[in-house]
């Protein structure tokens, strides 16, 4: 589902890791914007319900390599999920698959 997602936006992979087998992914990408590409930390996760450690835990991640962040899962948000992303996860994207 990942690397379709991927392939259907036009992003290149430039970096996988495989974090737990079929389950999670640390990846570098670069994704194609109006102004040129742009390299991205994601974390891949395949679980239900995606909570504030795991989002905390993928900023870091992302900060350590100096790119801003995309988090891609299956899940959901957990209750206080949006409100977290808009005061506290500045640096970070979160999509469905």
């Amino acid at each position: 589902a990942v690397r379709s997602f991927f392939s259907s936006q036009n992003i290149e992979v430039t970096d996988w890791n495989v974090v737990k087998e079929g389950k999670e992914f640390d990846i570098v990408i670069r994704v194609p914007s109006p102004v040129g590409p742009v390299l991205m930390y994601c974390r891949a996760k395949d679980k239900k319900k995606i909570l504030d450690a795991d989002l905390s835990s993928a900023v870091v991640d992302g900060q350590v390599r100096r790119l801003p962040v995309l988090f891609l899962t299956s899940g959901t948000l957990g209750k206080d999920g949006d409100s977290l992303l808009e005061k506290k996860f500045k640096g970070l994207t979160f999509k469905t698959l």
